[in-house]
């Protein structure tokens, strides 16, 4: 049962919130709620780039913010590829750069920064080859795009 949001609803089982809500199923006294922003409603992409190709020596912590988003969807193009290792770009949950973001594979090492693809090796980036892109909770995440003095990619 899909439904734009229903206050209605939501005050006669007894609940107030104070954001909006899509109503995804209702069970006896129970709702399955979605939030709905401002971004999603309106179907908002953000696009960050590095120049192409990338500078060398570059050692950037920045944080990404959208406000009112309950979630973040990264994902990279397919054409994603940097000097394995050595120039990486690592995602965070926290400003201190302490609480990475990535994906952990059953039975092995998984790296905890995104690189790869320059001269036919591995790439490893949301979203590309095969990665599910990366969804995270909460409006904003912080990152870590780190260069070495030689070899740059796309």
């Amino acid at each position: 049962m899909h439904r734009p949001s229903d206050e209605a609803s939501i005050v006669s089982k007894g609940l107030s919130l104070n954001q909006r809500v899509e109503v995804l199923s209702e069970e006896g006294d129970w709702m399955l709620v979605r939030t709905v922003t401002q971004a999603a409603k309106l179907g908002m992409a953000a696009v960050m780039e590095s120049s192409h190709p990338y500078n060398d020596n570059e050692d950037v912590n920045q944080e990404v913010s959208v406000p009112g988003a309950a979630y973040l969807t990264v994902s990279f193009d397919e054409q994603t590829s940097t000097e394995e290792s050595v120039d990486f770009l690592a995602l965070y949950a926290d400003q201190a750069l302490t609480q990475y973001l990535y994906y952990l594979k059953a039975g092995a090492d998984s790296p905890k920064i995104f690189s790869g693809g320059r001269g036919g090796s591995s790439k490893y980036f949301p979203g590309v080859a095969g990665l599910p892109p990366l969804r995270l909770r909460g409006p904003k995440f912080y990152y870590h795009w780190k260069t070495d003095a030689s070899n740059t990619d796309w």
